[in-house]
C-alpha cells in the first residue's frame, strides 16, 4: 500500500467513523407524517451509505417517494433552509440504492423537480450532480461551463464585491465544491474536474479560514484527499462534533449527512486518481 492510498483508506475510516457517530447522536429518522420539510428524513439513506446491509432498501425508497411530490424547502435544526438541501436530499436517495432496485426510477421524477440555475455554479452542480444518477443523461456539459468560468485567483467563482456576502459567497463554494468533487471522483469523472476541484482546494486553503465554513462539513472529503489541505478538513471535522455535542437535539443531522457521503466518496478513491 502506498502512503498516498494509506493515507486516503485511513481519512476514509475517519470520516465514515464520524458519519456514523452523527447518525447515531441524530436518533430514529421521522416518521412519514412528520418528516415533511425536515432533513432528517435522509437518515436511512445516509445510514445506507455507510453500510447496505443495515438498512432495507423500503426505507430509503420511502424516502424518495416523498421527494417527489412533497415539499421543495427543507430545514436544518436552525429553521434554516439553503438552495442546496433538496439537491443533496435527492442525491443521498439515489446513492443509496443500488442501480436495479425496483422502484428506483422515482429517482427521475424527484430530479425533474430541481430548477436550472445557471447564475449559480453551487446550483447547477448539484443538479449535475442529481442527473449523473440518471442512466442516459449526460451532465458532463453542465459541469464544463462551471469548470471552464473559474474565479480569478483558482477559486470555483468569483466573489463580487458589492453583490455578495463573504460568509454566504464561501458557503455558496464549498457547498459547489463539495458536488463538484463527488462528480470529479464518481464514474463521469474527468481530468479537467479533478483538476478543477484541487485548485480550489488549494485556494480555500490559503484563504478561507474555517471557522467561516460553518459546522457543516461541505466538501470535507476534497480536503482530507489532498496531503496539504489535510488541517483543513480536520478542523471541519471538529467543527461539525462539536456543534453537534452541544448544539442540542437535531444538530447532528446534517454534519451526517454529508459526513456519509463524504465516507461514500472516499471510499472510492484510489491513490492515483486522487492525486487529480
Amino acid at each position: 500500500m502506498t502512503k498516498t492510498t494509506a493515507h486516503l483508506s485511513r481519512y476514509a475510516a475517519v470520516v465514515a467513523h464520524a458519519a456514523a457517530e452523527a447518525l447515531d447522536a441524530a436518533g430514529p429518522a421521522p416518521a412519514a407524517d412528520e418528516a415533511a420539510g425536515r432533513m432528517a428524513m435522509a437518515l436511512p439513506a445516509a445510514r445506507r451509505l455507510l453500510d447496505p446491509a443495515a438498512v432495507d432498501p423500503a426505507a430509503v425508497l420511502e424516502g424518495l417517494r416523498r421527494l417527489t411530490t412533497g415539499p421543495l424547502r427543507y430545514n436544518d435544526s436552525l429553521g434554516h433552509t439553503r438552495p442546496a438541501y433538496f439537491a443533496l436530499l435527492v442525491h443521498l436517495h439515489a446513492a443509496a440504492l443500488d442501480d436495479d432496485t425496483p422502484g428506483r426510477d422515482a429517482v427521475a421524477a424527484a430530479v425533474a423537480r430541481l430548477e436550472p440555475r445557471p447564475d449559480d455554479p453551487a446550483d447547477e452542480l448539484w443538479r449535475a450532480l442529481c442527473l449523473s444518477h440518471l442512466p442516459g443523461q449526460d451532465p458532463a456539459p453542465m459541469v464544463d461551463a462551471v469548470v471552464s468560468r473559474p474565479g480569478p485567483n483558482g477559486e470555483l467563482h468569483a466573489f463580487v464585491e458589492g453583490d455578495d456576502l463573504l460568509d454566504a459567497w464561501w458557503y455558496r463554494e464549498l457547498v459547489g465544491l463539495h458536488a463538484l468533487f463527488r462528480l470529479a471522483h464518481g464514474p463521469l469523472g474527468r481530468d479537467a474536474w479533478r483538476a478543477r476541484a484541487r485548485g480550489a482546494v488549494l485556494y480555500h486553503l490559503d484563504n478561507t479560514q474555517p471557522d467561516h465554513t460553518t459546522a457543516q462539513p461541505w466538501a470535507v472529503a476534497a480536503f482530507l484527499t489532498h496531503p496539504e489541505s489535510i488541517p483543513f478538513g480536520e478542523q471541519q471535522l471538529h467543527d461539525a462534533r462539536s456543534y453537534w455535542t452541544h448544539g442540542g437535539p437535531g444538530a447532528s443531522v446534517i454534519p451526517g449527512l454529508l459526513l456519509a457521503d463524504a465516507a461514500g466518496t472516499m471510499m472510492g478513491l484510489d491513490g492515483p486518481e486522487a492525486g487529480g
